[in-house]
């Protein structure tokens, strides 16, 4: 796909991003994404002794508000401190469009990153970041992995479904068993 029309998609979803809401509820969303991280090979490699799942959100947002809270609820409600026995810590970031975001993202040593619907979102800075860190990329929205990103979550006849992107997750650094992926609607970028 030729640069220009690249840039002309991105945008096209970053606008239908902005506008949306997760189609599966955060606290579907959260528990799904702690099991799928059991099932990379590479997690305690990329992670060391401990799983830091950022949360990108936009204050400005109101739906990325929203859905910072209820990611932060569900967390909260799910009792779950651990994966695959490595201590998890949730925390939160503030996306700008200044890309701040990514010195803050390296110090608290990401390993995860969740993209709540945000403005502006610059898919490809988000993923040269995560290639470069190896830090899996998630998306509250299906058009995110559509985006570049590397796991999202839709619904298929009315229930949930994790959607992952095979060239972004390994470009992430991450290898998601095929028993997961058998289980996953597989989208490839194109």
């Amino acid at each position: 796909m030729n640069r220009v029309l690249q840039i002309i998609v991105h945008g096209a979803l970053a606008a239908l991003a902005l506008a949306a809401e997760p189609v599966v509820p955060e606290a579907v969303q959260f528990p799904l994404l702690a099991k799928a991280l059991t099932f990379d090979h590479n997690l305690a490699e990329r992670c060391g002794e401990r799983v830091t799942l950022c949360v990108l959100y936009q204050p400005s947002v109101k739906a990325s508000r929203q859905c910072r809270a209820n990611f932060e609820a569900a967390a909260a409600a799910s009792g779950i401190g651990t994966i695959s026995g490595l201590p998890l810590d949730v925390v939160y970031l503030v996306y700008d469009v200044d890309n701040a975001w990514q010195d803050s993202a390296a110090l608290v040593d990401a390993d995860v990153l969740y993209v709540t619907p945000v403005a502006e979102l610059a898919f490809g800075v988000i993923r040269d970041f995560a290639s470069s860190q190896k830090v899996l990329t998630v998306g509250s929205l299906p058009q995110h992995v559509f985006g570049g990103l590397s796991l999202g979550f839709t619904v298929e006849d009315a229930k949930p479904k994790m959607l992952i992107d095979l060239e972004s997750s390994k470009d992430e650094g991450v290898a998601f068993s095929a028993q997961l992926l058998k289980l996953a609607m597989i989208h490839n970028s194109p």
